[in-house]
């Protein structure tokens, strides 16, 4: 049997340790493992090799016995040198991160002193810290840019660290395209062509997932986590801001400053349904862009009031069910329960409008009335929010021209009429057309207004829906707006079923129900029908004649009685 010096049994142990690393190592590209330690959980054994790799970089003196002397040996089992990777999307908060760890490794002696760029120093320096963005540099640089840099540095480096960053993704592409230009497509295109890459790295042993919008939650805390992962001996932490503020929220806009002025409660009401148990697919564009606005108007007091048949009602809750402090799914009134066409009074409740938004504020509400098929944009709550402002707060100085017309002092509009915008495609080869449609689909009021406006019988979906609502605005508001020529709302085609043959004795019938809910409204006094201010819509001419038209319907009606 060969001599075993007395150190043998060291070189042994040390030698066990690296095979059981290596052929860890090689386990996990394999297949994934359960090794079974004191604590049972796969992050202790990750931090345990980290440690035994980074313990396997140093030096082993040992010393080595003669009959006559002692020297002192010293083995070598990998390179001692460390590198720190940072990479992650463009505008993911990587420069920061690739600074703070410089500066808490000791590689920066102050903050300040690596830019956050490329490499922080020489290749060959221990605890080199190299920041590439995906992708980096003008023109492009991607990530097999990085990966012959990584190969290269495997070459002097024993042990290399990764920091991959993460960032809302639309916001780390709205930040880019604002820094270096390009569209929100591109950024996309160049998420989408690095992700694998992201993937390889954070499947490294030495991989630190970094979150941006986590460090914003959790703060000095995330950095300690940090430090930890990687046995960092440090308790720095940089000055951080939340830069996605500025993207999430309309924080700048002085109209939703509390401090200059209130926040009016908005209810919007829409009457939506299914067809067959599924909804029109224009009912879908509806919902997906009613969302779509909602998303944008987190700071707003804005209720939406979705009116259904109590057939519908669990659909629609569902549908809603994620919106439930801002959307409310409420039955329509017990006479429109079963109908194809619901009346108009029973979309158009008061006693909705108490429920969301308290007795309190009822009086300072204001209602919003849109058609089934009406898209809003992104913008939308925020455009209306603003009109009210004006509304509210806006006055001319006397010495103004529009303080000293004719008509005495100029009053800001307290109500606001909008038409619509038809989107349409020839062919699938053809791009989308804008047309400009002359109905008025979307009205936006007072909330006290709703108790003594009168809408009788009169059902949405057929004329004169709109006139008798233009009527009831015209003869409670000081003024009313007409925005005909801006894209607040649209609607996909130019579906005008009411105009069938089929239709035409419902119409008839509304008709009548809309001249009689006209005659209750002017309390039978026809010297109010020339009192109202019809200049206000673009469509004078054509209210007016509906106003003696319903005059007449009404009167005629008064005589068979």
């Amino acid at each position: 049997m060969p001599k075993r010096y007395w150190f043998q049994n060291s070189l042994d142990a040390i030698t066990a340790i690296l095979n059981n690393e290596r052929d860890y190592q090689r386990a996990r590209l394999e297949k994934q493992i359960n090794i079974p330690t004191v604590s049972g959980s796969e992050g202790f054994v990750r931090r345990q090799a980290r440690r035994l790799r980074r313990l396997m970089a140093q030096p082993w003196p040992i010393q080595r016995r003669t009959d006559s002397s002692s020297e002192s040996v010293s083995i070598r089992v990998r390179n001692t040198k460390t590198c720190w990777i940072v990479c992650g999307p463009e505008s993911s908060g990587s420069v920061l991160i690739a600074k703070t760890i410089s500066h808490a490794i000791g590689a920066s002696s102050q903050f300040s002193d690596y830019s956050g760029y490329g490499y922080n120093g020489e290749i060959g320096i221990d605890n080199l810290v190299l920041h590439r963005s995906i992708p980096f540099l003008r023109p492009k640089k991607n990530h097999h840019d990085l990966q012959a840099e990584i190969d290269e540095l495997k070459q002097s480096y024993g042990v290399i660290n990764y920091i991959l960053t993460t960032r809302e993704p639309l916001v780390s592409i709205i930040s880019k395209t604002n820094r270096f230009g390009g569209d929100i497509d591109e950024g996309q295109r160049d998420l989408d062509d690095a992700r694998d890459f992201f993937l390889s790295i954070s499947r490294e042993p030495t991989c630190f997932i970094w979150s941006y919008e986590t460090m914003l939650l959790l703060g000095a805390g995330y950095f300690e986590c940090l430090y930890r992962f990687f046995d960092v001996s440090s308790d720095f932490v940089p000055t951080v801001r939340d830069a996605n503020k500025k993207y999430l929220l309309p924080c700048h806009d002085v109209a939703l400053d509390p401090a200059c002025f209130s926040n009016a409660p908005i209810v919007y009401f829409v009457n939506l349904f299914l067809k067959d148990g599924e909804p029109p697919v224009y009912v879908d564009h509806t919902i997906k862009a009613l969302l779509n606005a909602l998303n944008h108007a987190p700071t707003l007091h804005v209720k939406v009031a979705v009116m259904v048949d109590a057939a519908d009602y669990k659909y629609f809750k569902k549908v809603f069910k994620g919106y439930g402090s801002v959307v409310h799914v409420c039955k329509l009134g017990k006479d429109s329960q079963g109908a194809k066409l619901p009346k108009l009074r029973d979309i158009l409740r008061h006693e909705v409008v108490c429920e969301l938004v308290g007795d309190a504020s009822q009086d300072d509400a204001y209602c919003i009335y849109a058609n089934a098929d009406i898209c809003v944009p992104t913008y939308f709550f925020s455009y209306i929010h603003q009109q009210i402002i004006h509304a509210q707060h806006c006055s001319y100085p006397a010495n103004t021209a529009r303080a000293r017309m004719d008509s005495g002092e100029f009053l800001p509009p307290d109500a606001w009429v909008i038409n619509r915008r038809d989107l349409f495609q020839e062919s699938a080869e053809q791009p989308m057309a804008m047309a400009w449609h002359p109905g008025s689909d979307l009205f936006v009021f007072p909330s006290k207004f709703l108790p003594t406006m009168s809408f009788g019988d009169v059902t949405i979906g057929l004329p004169p829906i709109a006139p008798i609502l233009w009527l009831n605005l015209l003869l409670h508001s000081r003024r009313t707006l007409h925005l005909s020529d801006s894209f607040v709302t649209w609607h996909h085609g130019n579906d005008q079923q009411w105009r069938s043959d089929e239709a035409k004795a419902q119409i008839d019938a509304n008709m009548q129900a809309a001249a009689l809910a006209f005659w209750s409204l002017i309390g039978g006094d026809k010297s109010k029908v020339d009192q109202i201010r019809y200049e206000d819509s673009i469509n004078a001419k054509n209210l007016r004649s509906k106003a003696q038209a319903f005059v007449e319907i009404a009167e005629s009606c008064s005589d068979l009685s």
